[in-house]
């Protein structure tokens, strides 16, 4: 049995799939690719957005994967790629990784529309070329059909005439819309279509060159393209990018273009795909695969898990690493913490991240981490440590940077190792650990502090001999102490003597009275939430929080309207000002000021003006000091300096910013009134309670997705359909919404629980809110609006809501006025832009979510003295329409007569065949006004009813009766105004074709069309013979087809003076068919293609005309020798035509005189 300890090599293995690097195309039909891969926080992050943006009802599909090399792009385009081409289950790639480790996910992903997955890799050459390639590539695996077949060919021709730069480039995007229709329509269709481009930057590359006939256009054109819907069908692009679009065109552009690309960057969402130092350390573990039994018998898993809580106590790594499912230090073994953050670090400025990291892990050359393992024991004392990290880097002989500081640095640790014979090991390891911390500083955790250094070496932080070698290593002017910070440094302060500099400034510098500029340096102010408010009311307010140096600063403020539900106005007291002064005006301020503003007085104390001197020093010694642009050392501590002073002026006054931290040196107004605040509890509490008395009259609404200012997109989305639910389907339980979307959350909390909208017995309705209900106010108030102002528009009405009292939300109260218009749909009138409407439309709902102030709610009253004008219209509209629905509201009656207004075609709308008093009523309903002037002074007026632009006067009779007849008239004549069109249209056919009984008409050319053999190429012939014969089609819809056959557009549209056109094209149409049937009975032409038979018309200067016609076999009348002889001597004349039309003149004067009319 050999005696040979277990080295670490022997129970640790390394997975080589971390290595390679990930090509989609190539990879995504390889079961085993996503093996290992392991969700990170910014996969799920990247995840969870993209579920969003591809879900059915996102307009924003275009997006970006920016990240760096080998940070795992490919990688999660592999995964996105099998996401949506395996069905999300545990037997498939993608769904046994996301049912391992992220099955948070699964539901929202598999809610998505199957999308096809179209995967580019992106090459130097034109994008548009490129997409239509692979779309062509993506039809071709599909079955063949005649549509596919067709768009491939136009797929194709496209090709063909980009490269010749026949075609612009965006010609393509039609052709993508074509391809996503046709995938949609198959047998086993997908609903949508998923474009992932790896290496898109090759296309940008390309695209900005000098030589590119594609620009930035094209690109946005295309992220466009994949925010629209083409038949429901989504489209989406994602693009993998190692940089951001404007540095691809770097160099190549002016700044103007770079701009431009900046531009059309923000059309695709971006997801950034930067690594942490966890996520890497988490995939580090992963591809280690140790022998755990083995461990555990070395006692390596105690030890690990031992020291890497050790470095997370130390503040080296995140706590969140080690715990949940984070790593354990077993897994990590041999490498030490700072070994690891040194080489994520190293790999991340000169490698190419995650990838080089594997890459080292697997690698064998001296001093590499295989070379390693493979030479030491399985002890728990053996770790890789930074030393080993940079004897392997020494090894490399070069280090792959542009970075010219970095260069200094790595020149700089070289020269002082190459004296190593004369160093002690214990110096030797400082050296090299000091220097390779430097070279890699700053790194986030780990400065290069005596402890940090200890515990690299040697597992302590207060290891005796490192502090030993660290002490003999200064003495020996091999390592020096950064004054500012303590940390050690491979070179002195050669050039600046900062601590000199800073105190010779502090001294010249006169003590700063106020804060002044460096409040800018404070964090930015977040409002307060009322807790207690939101938690009783279900709405969340706040208070924004506005601090101001001078009070002359606050009196501007206190004389403005409140921006959101509350604000805080805080005013520092300096040392040396009258406090009671100061007091007394914030006092005054709040008792003017209105309700909802609080005042509040902060004492600023010496110490806090102190740390102001010293901001102001180091921030004058950076500026000053020229000296610091070449010591970069320096330099960087004068930064880590100004540094350190924020944060303490950060902490000092942090109640400037987030009041109710500092309370005990505070004080509050409110309306005049001192408040009593301890706390930042008891401010919260009080301001509630101003909160609850501001906003008194406001309803509760327990719904957090729509009682918020700023709603998300999904809200909005959920917000619209109920919109169009309230209109749509009144009368139906729960608006008709079913199962669970976000929508019916909403429903429920404002309309079916409040009892907005019910059941009444006689069915669903929306109505008033009963009394008690703290809606009623709100209701009350906004009825009361209305009816004192008669119009109003949306937008005041939302105003008017949003402010106290109600401090209602913009989105609440617009779905409230939509139930008050469906409540009082009989006497409130909307308008847009002035213009009545008379159908509410989904396209009107989604302007007036978008721009409310466009539109009016106008409360209308009729007068007793208008009601037997009101029913008169009702009977007359009742009788017209044949429908007894029609209601006697002035609101009813006009929508009536709009909905048989826009029942009229064009053609009734603009013809002058009607008498001018009804076409000038239609004209007037094309403008639509205020109801009640509209029924009793504009219609009256204009048909004669009423002489003076006056309400009609309803007592009378007379005037009644005038209006009825008149009125009746005009629903009669604009009725039968299309029917009149028809009527003429046959009466010209009648007459063109010469036949008195226009009943007879149809048959004669059908018998006509009989007679008309062979192909007849003429369209409009070909098409009036086949329409005329079609028995599909009765009379009416033949002379509907006819009429806009012939008269170039549809008799809905026509002009009065198509008709005209018609005729000559009729006459046209009808004469050619005279002549070939005449021609077919005179010739007796066979339907051979041999055989053809041709008809002449010779006319002289007196007119005569001649009709030859020529029989199929003429030919055979001549010989062919002599036919030949006669093409011969007409060959040697300059225009043979010529001569032959002077001899058909001569030799056809001998003919009988034929007419193709009497022959046909």
């Amino acid at each position: 049995m050999s005696n040979r300890k277990m080295t670490i090599r022997d129970a640790l293995g390394v997975r080589s799939r971390y290595v390679r690097a990930v090509n989609i195309s190539r990879d995504l039909d390889d079961a085993g690719a996503l093996d290992g891969y392991l969700i990170t926080d910014g996969v799920r992050q990247a995840l969870a957005r993209l579920s969003k943006g591809l879900s059915a009802a996102s307009t924003q599909r275009a997006w970006r994967v920016t990240g760096s090399y080998g940070s795992g792009k490919s990688a999660f385009g592999l995964l996105l790629a099998n996401i949506f081409s395996q069905p999300l289950t545990k037997k498939g790639a993608a769904g046994a990784v996301l049912d391992e480790q992220a099955k948070d996910l699964l539901p929202e992903l598999r809610k998505l529309p199957r999308y096809e997955v179209l995967v580019i890799t992106g090459a130097k050459e034109d994008a548009s070329i490129a997409l239509a390639r692979a779309l062509d590539e993506l039809l071709a695996q599909r079955r063949t059909s005649p549509n596919q077949k067709q768009l491939r060919g136009r797929l194709s021709e496209f090709i063909q005439a980009r490269q010749t730069a026949k075609v612009p480039a965006g010609d393509v995007l039609q052709l993508l819309g074509d391809v996503r229709v046709l995938i949609a329509s198959a047998t086993l269709a997908s609903e949508g279509l998923l474009i992932l481009v790896d290496e898109m930057g090759r296309w940008l590359e390309y695209a900005a060159g000098p030589d590119s006939n594609i620009d930035a256009s094209f690109f946005q054109a295309l992220a466009e393209q994949c925010g629209g819907r083409v038949g429901d069908i989504p489209v989406a692009i994602i693009g993998f990018l190692h940089q951001r679009f404007e540095d691809y065109a770097g160099g190549r552009r002016d700044r103007r273009a770079g701009l431009e690309w900046a531009k059309v960057a923000e059309r695709f969402e971006d997801i950034s795909f930067v690594q942490s130092f966890e996520s890497t350390a988490k995939l580090v573990a992963r591809a280690l695969e140790p022998d755990r039994a083995a461990y555990k018998r070395a006692g390596v898993a105690t030890r690990a898990k031992d020291l890497y809580q050790q470095a997370s106590k130390m503040g080296l790594l995140d706590s969140g690493l080690l715990k949940g499912e984070g790593v354990s230090g077993e897994g990590l073994y041999p490498l030490h913490p700072t070994a690891l953050l040194s080489a994520v670090s190293m790999f991340r400025r000169f490698g190419q991240n995650e990838r080089s990291t594997f890459s080292f892990l697997l690698a064998s050359e001296p001093f590499a981490f295989q070379d390693y393992i493979g030479r030491r024991n399985l002890d728990p004392g053996e770790w890789y440590r930074v030393t080993d990290l940079c004897d392997w880097l020494l090894a490399q002989a070069t280090l792959r940077t542009l970075d010219e500081e970095r260069l200094k640095r790595w020149s700089l640790l070289q020269e002082t190792l190459r004296a190593a014979p004369v160093y002690e090991a214990e110096e030797l390891m400082c050296l090299k650990a000091v220097g390779l911390m430097n070279l890699l500083e700053p790194q986030p955790g780990l400065p290069v502090t005596l402890a940090n250094l200890s515990f690299a070496l040697d597992d302590r932080i207060d290891s005796p001999p490192i502090a030993e070698a660290v002490e003999k290593l200064i003495q020996k002017s091999l390592l020096y102490v950064r004054p500012a910070t303590q940390e050690l440094c491979l070179w002195p302060q050669s050039s600046v003597d900062v601590a000199s500099e800073y105190s010779r400034i502090r001294k010249s510098l006169q003590p700063a009275e106020r804060l002044g500029a460096l409040l800018q340096h404070l964090p930015d102010a977040r409002p307060m939430v009322a807790h207690r408010h939101y938690f009783a009311t279900g709405t969340l307010r706040t208070a924004q929080i506005h601090l101001f140096d001078e009070i002359a600063q606050a009196h501007d403020r206190a004389g403005k309207g409140i921006q959101g539900d509350a604000e805080i106005v805080i005013v520092p007291c300096y040392p040396g000002q009258d406090a009671a002064s100061l007091s007394r005006q914030l006092q005054e301020m709040s008792a003017s000021s209105v309700p909802g503003r609080l005042f509040a007085l902060r004492r600023v104390s010496e110490d806090d003006l102190e740390l102001a001197d010293d901001l102001a020093a180091w921030t004058q010694l950076e500026s000053e000091c020229t000296d610091l642009r070449v010591d970069t050392y320096a330099r960087n501590e004068v930064k880590q300096s100004i540094h350190r002073v924020t944060a303490n002026i950060s902490l000092r006054l942090a109640d400037l910013r987030a009041p109710g931290q500092g309370a005990d040196v505070v004080t509050w107004w409110h309306m005049g009134k001192r408040l009593e605040v301890g706390s930042g509890r008891q401010l919260n509490q009080q301001l509630s309670t101003i909160l609850d008395e501001l906003y008194g009259r406001a309803p509760r609404v327990r719904n957090e997705l729509i009682n918020r200012t700023a709603i998300s997109s999904a809200a909005a989305a959920a917000r619209q359909r109920l919109l169009e639910r309230m209109f749509a389907n009144t009368t139906e339980p729960d608006l008709g919404i079913q199962q669970t979307p976000p929508e019916m959350a909403i429903y429920l909390s404002l309309f079916k629980d409040t009892g907005l909208h019910r059941n009444d017995g006689a069915g669903w309705q929306f109505f008033a809110p009963s009394a008690g209900s703290d809606w009623l106010p709100a209701w009350d108030a906004l009825g009361e609006l209305l009816d004192t102002q008669g119009l109003v528009s949306v937008r005041q009405v939302m105003d008017h809501l949003g402010a106290a009292p109600f401090g209602m939300r913009d989105s609440v109260s617009l779905l409230l006025i939509a139930a008050f218009v469906r409540v009082n749909r009989d006497a409130i009138i909307l308008r847009e832009r002035g213009s009545y409407l008379t159908v509410l439309e989904d396209s009107h709902l989604g302007r007036l979510v978008k721009k409310p102030e466009a539109f009016e709610l106008h409360m209308i009253h009729a007068q007793s003295s208008t009601a037997s004008v009101l029913a008169m219209y009702q009977t007359v509209l009742q009788k017209h329409l044949g429908s007894s629905t029609v209601g006697a509201t002035v609101a009813e009656i006009t929508r009536s007569i709009y909905d048989w207004y826009l029942t009229l075609p064009e053609h009734t709308l603009n013809s002058t065949k009607l008498d001018p008093s009804y076409r000038a009523v239609l004209a007037l309903l094309n403008k639509a006004s205020d109801p009640i002037e509209l029924l009793t002074v504009t219609i009256p007026f204009a048909l004669g009813a009423i002489k003076v632009r006056e309400p009609i006067n309803g007592q009378s009779k007379v005037a009644v009766e005038v209006l009825r007849a008149r009125f009746e008239g005009l629903l009669r004549a604009g009725s039968e105004r299309i029917n009149e069109l028809r009527s003429e249209i046959t009466s010209v056919l009648a007459q063109e074709v010469g036949v008195r009984d226009s009943g007879a008409v149809r048959p004669h050319i059908i018998a006509l069309s009989q007679g008309a053999t062979g192909e007849v190429v003429d369209y409009a012939l070909r098409a009036f013979m086949q329409r005329s014969m079609d028995g599909q089609r009765d009379d009416r819809q033949w002379i509907d087809s006819l009429a806009s056959l012939l008269g170039g557009r549809s008799i809905d549209t026509w002009h009065d003076e198509t008709i005209v056109r018609f005729r000559g094209e009729l006459r046209r149409v009808y004469t050619l068919l005279t002549r070939v049937v005449a021609l077919n009975k005179l010739t007796g032409a066979s339907k051979s293609p041999d055989h053809a038979a041709v008809a002449v018309h010779v006319v002289d200067q007196e007119g005569k005309e001649r009709f030859v016609a020529v029989p199929a076999d003429a030919e055979g009348m001549l010989a062919s020798e002599d036919m030949a002889d006669l093409r011969e001597a007409l060959s040697r004349l300059p225009v043979p035509a010529y001569a032959l039309a002077r001899l058909l003149l001569e030799f056809s004067s001998d003919l009988p005189a034929t007419y193709p009319e009497s022959v046909a």
